[in-house]
Parts: C-alpha cells; sequence; structure tokens
C-alpha cells in the first residue's frame, strides 16, 4: 500500500504566478484632446491594456496617454503599466513563440503562467539535479511542468515565509521547504503562495520535524493529504479500518467522498484565541505582540488544542483562524478567532480546546452573525431598528444593523478562554 498524497509536492506551474504582485488600476484613460485612441497609438484595444500593447514588455496595467500642448502631439504614457521582468528573450524574459521563440540561445519559450510566455532553461523535472544548479550565477531548482513534460529551471532563493512562485520565478531555497498557498480567499480559491516548512499531519500537536520550539499544526488552509492504494487511487473507506492510522492516517469525510486522509501540517508557533471584541478588548489584547498570529509572512498560527470542558462527546473542533488586521504600514498580522457554533441547529457545539468555552459575546462585542432566511430558504429577512416583528425571535434572531443594512439575525458563538 502507498502513501502518497495529494499535496506533497507542489509544482504547478499553471498556478496564477502573479497573485502576488497584482496591480489594480483605473481602467478609463484620463481625458485629452487625444481621444480614447491616444490619437491612434492605441489599436484595438478598448480597455487600454498594457500587455495587449506589448506582452513582450508588459504582465498587467493601464495604458495613460498624455498631449504636449508645446509639440501639440499625444504621447502613450506606460508608467502605470507593471514591466515583463528582464529583457525579453532572456532568461525569464517574456517571449512569443513556441520551442525558441524569441528566447536566447538554449532557452525555451514556454507558456508557464496565466499571463503570458517566458523564456526558461529546460529541464527532466525534480530528479534532474544537475541542470539547473547554476542559473547563470544563481542557484536553481528544476520543477515538473504541469502537463507532466520535464520541467523549467526556477531560481532558488527564496527564505521561509518568503513569497514564491511568482513573477519573479523563486522557489525555496531549503529543500525542506515547499512552496504552498498560506491561504484561502473569499472565493475559495488557494491564495499568497510562500515557502513553508512543513511536517507529518500524524505529528500534530507535537516536535515531530520541526524545529526546537516549534510545534506541527494542521495547516490552515484546511488541505488534506490523501492515502493511496496499491493502484495509485484514493483510499476509499467507510471507517478507518482499510487506514494506515499507523502513520495518521483515519476516514475523513472529503468534497467528493470518504477517504483515508490526514491534515498536511506545517510547523509553527501559536498565538492564544481571542475571544472578547469590544474595541478595548482588542487594543488591550495587541499590546502584547505575542497575541498577534501571522500564517503569512512569518509562521504564527492559530489552532484548537486538546477538549473544553463544555464539549460534547465526539464533537468536531472549531475552525481557528488568524483573522487579519490592519496593524499599520509594513504590519502583517491579526487575531485568532474561533467560530464554534454548530452549522445546522441541532448540532452540538464544536469543542474549542482546553482553557476554552463556546460562549455567545456578550452584547455590544458580537463579531460574526448568522442572518435569518425567509421560508424558502435563500434571502435574508430586512428590519427595522429596534423593530423584532420580523425576526424569529424564539430562535434567537432580533434586528441587527450589518454591513448590507438591518437585517434579522444573531451572533455566532465563539470560543473564549473560560476565564473571559
Amino acid at each position: 500500500m502507498q502513501n502518497n498524497t495529494i499535496f506533497k509536492t507542489l509544482l504547478l506551474l499553471s498556478i496564477p504566478l502573479a497573485l502576488t504582485q497584482c496591480t489594480q488600476l483605473d481602467s478609463s484613460m484620463p481625458s485629452t484632446p487625444c481621444g480614447a485612441d491616444c490619437g491612434g497609438l492605441i489599436v484595438n484595444n478598448p480597455g487600454a491594456e498594457c500587455m495587449l500593447y506589448d506582452n513582450t514588455l508588459y504582465i498587467s496595467g493601464t495604458l495613460g496617454c498624455a498631449y504636449n500642448e508645446a509639440s501639440g502631439q499625444c504621447i502613450m504614457d506606460t508608467s502605470a503599466c507593471v514591466g515583463a521582468g528582464t529583457n525579453p528573450g532572456e532568461m525569464f524574459g517574456a517571449c512569443t513563440g513556441t520551442g525558441q521563440g524569441t528566447c536566447d540561445a538554449g532557452l525555451v519559450c514556454d507558456p508557464a503562467t496565466d499571463t503570458g510566455n517566458y523564456c526558461f532553461r529546460s529541464c527532466m523535472g525534480v530528479e534532474d539535479t544537475t541542470t539547473c544548479v547554476d542559473l547563470n550565477g544563481t542557484p536553481g531548482i528544476c520543477l515538473n511542468k504541469t502537463d507532466g513534460d520535464g520541467g523549467l529551471c526556477f531560481k532558488k532563493t527564496v527564505e521561509r515565509d518568503e513569497s514564491c512562485l511568482t513573477l519573479d520565478f523563486e522557489y525555496c531555497v531549503d529543500a525542506d521547504h515547499e512552496c504552498k498557498a498560506s491561504a484561502v480567499d473569499d472565493a475559495g480559491d488557494l491564495v499568497g503562495y510562500r515557502c513553508k516548512a512543513f511536517c507529518d499531519g500524524e505529528d500534530i500537536g507535537q516536535q515531530g520535524d520541526c524545529l526546537s520550539g516549534e510545534t506541527c499544526i494542521a495547516d490552515p488552509t484546511g488541505l488534506v493529504s490523501v492515502e493511496s492504494d496499491s493502484s495509485g487511487n484514493f483510499l476509499a473507506c467507510t471507517n478507518d479500518s482499510p487506514c494506515n492510522t499507523d502513520t495518521g492516517y483515519s476516514c475523513m469525510e472529503l468534497s467528493d467522498g470518504d477517504y483515508c486522509g490526514k491534515p498536511l501540517a506545517v510547523c509553527g508557533t501559536t498565538a492564544p484565541i481571542l475571544g472578547s471584541f469590544g474595541e478595548n478588548s482588542i487594543d488591550n489584547f495587541l499590546a502584547d505582540t505575542t497575541n498577534i498570529c501571522n500564517p503569512w509572512n512569518d509562521h504564527v498560527y492559530c489552532t484548537i488544542s486538546g477538549t473544553s470542558a463544555d464539549a460534547a462527546a465526539g464533537a468536531e473542533n472549531a475552525f481557528a483562524y488568524c483573522f487579519e488586521l490592519d496593524l499599520g504600514e509594513d504590519t502583517v498580522g491579526g487575531i485568532c478567532i474561533a467560530v464554534c457554533e454548530g452549522d445546522e441547529a441541532d448540532d452540538p457545539d464544536d469543542n474549542c480546546g482546553e482553557g476554552y468555552t463556546c460562549q455567545t459575546p456578550d452584547e455590544g462585542e458580537e463579531f460574526f452573525f448568522s442572518t435569518q432566511k425567509d421560508s424558502g430558504g435563500t434571502n435574508t429577512i430586512p428590519c427595522s431598528e429596534g423593530d423584532n416583528s420580523n425576526c424569529d425571535e424564539t430562535s434567537g434572531y432580533a434586528c441587527y444593523e450589518l454591513t448590507s443594512g438591518f437585517l434579522c439575525s444573531k451572533p455566532m458563538k465563539m470560543c473564549a478562554p473560560t476565564d473571559a
């Protein structure tokens, strides 16, 4: 039986490599006597996109147009365009065509990103440890192409917790680190690829392979390693009996069925969970910098450890995560929070861990709300300030002002320290 995992190695060159370098600009052209086409300089490009203007020089951004009154000429303004990196044709520079294309000799023009083609040195795949060792004076590494046809050389220059697989085409320096997503966005997409130190999911809660002073923690993205059967297929299950429990696998309910799996895990330290959310409570909490979580450009995570005294038998762990706050310029971080209310009305509350309890925040310290739905179960129910007549008060709903207006809703239970 094999113990391969879905996410053992992230070598997906087709991921949006520009995720961490996106630039949002106004799409409208400034008003000049030149018109929308900048005096004929912008052709077949109604959105004035820099990449459409010249994809060998630019990867994103919006063209501008200036008018020189003295000469009476229209002038293209590319100051808001995001450049393609090194000179076109050179290693990691933009290119066009197939094979060598417009790249220098010895390089291939490859559509490795969703923003265009770039010049790479080709290699045989992750087992190739010689071709990419020296990339014109920069150490490199061979990463598999997603189509399985060989690999491409990337720079091996990224330290722990730094961004990787961006349009700088860089990967992790340390062989024990892997470039993985550090977060999931509102659309459910994996984002924020960074070099992280990973550990085996069977060691969660222990040091495992982590450095001294660090603990093996369930990855905040919720990714799971899935065990494979002798044919290389994911190992289906109805209970733990077919799973290799000696190495931490158990029967897990995943999005497309039940399989033997274990959580992907990362090395790091933890910050405590904040359970009261008044303005003063948050400010006082943040005054101690050891309370700040940062799973992005650091490795300080949020986790549920142990069992709370009020947890029902068999209760699932609450999902603890780092809620990012604006902590000032050049400071990244947030507070650990955990919603513990059951998904359905009759579901037991989730386990908040040792030293914590699941409770409704005090009035004025509510954080998240559950909105009441109409009889069809789809639409929210509006209300007027101070008037609960539209709300199902027997189920705990009342009229609250939320970001979308006054709606019948109720505060969700949150994990809080037992002495809060």
